[in-house]
């Protein structure tokens, strides 16, 4: 089924095109489809993982699961791949009905629960402070 979704949407190259966040108009694709092509991929653009691995800072991703801009679900697994094989201080959370930024798009919009408290706390943790 890979074969078939890559063959299909090779000129779809980022993940953004797939989900239609630009135009709205997208592949068509169910998340599950989506995320099994974005997987099977190499990253399109930059790929920050040869960074990631070299760096020595802690570092903290927060994501909204309802994100049409980054692939959550291949963030993940790069993250847990950085933290298991170089023993990086990554750590991420991943907010239900939040989207890109941690907004849920719902009135009144706002942040998703409990952001700016696991910021902040990961900030204060950090420092020390």
């Amino acid at each position: 089924m890979v074969s078939y979704l890559y063959d299909k949407f090779v000129d779809l190259r980022y993940f953004s095109d797939l989900t239609g966040e630009i135009h709205g108009e997208g592949s068509g694709l169910s998340d599950m489809a989506i995320d099994s092509l974005v997987m099977a991929r190499s990253p399109s653009g930059f790929d920050p993982r040869l960074l990631l691995q070299e760096l020595s800072i802690p570092g903290l991703w927060l994501f909204g699961s309802e994100d049409s801009s980054v692939p959550v679900a291949k963030s993940k697994v790069v993250l847990d791949s950085l933290v298991t094989r170089y023993n990086r201080r990554y750590s991420y959370v991943i907010y239900p009905e939040a989207e890109h930024l941690g907004f849920v798009m719902q009135w009144p919009f706002d942040m998703a629960p409990g952001f700016s408290d696991e910021l902040t706390g990961w900030i204060i943790h950090q420092t020390g402070s």
